[in-house]
């Protein structure tokens, strides 16, 4: 047996991981849109201006502009990964995918991988607890 089949056998997280990736290329797209998820969007796009030094030394800066516009909705909800997934957003739009399309395939990719950075916690909790109960 080839040593990538090998490496299947010994992780199988990497075979669920690419044949649920591999159907999920094919059915991003067909994902439905929620009511506020335009907003949400428009959120992650006004993120660049709250982080721009260029505009916060202008003298115009205005904290509610950053919000886009559902600043009441969005104003509790942490930037952090509005302003990481935008930029991969920004590049599959530049390959032809509408907004929705490439925000539910990014979202998609870092859902696959918070299941593998889940499973590797799994792996080490289950170690340690054998480690520490000298099994």
């Amino acid at each position: 047996m080839n040593s990538f089949f090998k490496a299947l056998v010994k992780k199988p997280i990497l075979l669920l991981l690419a044949v649920n990736i591999l159907i999920g290329f094919f059915i991003f797209r067909d994902y439905g849109l929620s009511w506020d998820e335009p907003l949400f969007y428009d959120y992650g796009d006004a993120l660049g201006y709250a982080y721009s030094p260029h505009e916060w030394f202008s003298g115009h800066f205005d904290l509610e502009n950053s919000y886009g516009p559902s600043g009441d909705d969005h104003k509790t909800r942490g930037p952090a990964y509005l302003f990481l997934a935008r930029e991969p957003v920004y590049l599959l739009e530049t390959f032809g995918l509408d907004e929705a399309s490439a925000w539910h395939l990014i979202n998609f990719l870092f859902f696959q991988l918070g299941v593998y950075f889940l499973y590797r916690l799994v792996l080490f909790g289950v170690d340690f607890f054998r480690f520490r109960d000298g099994r």
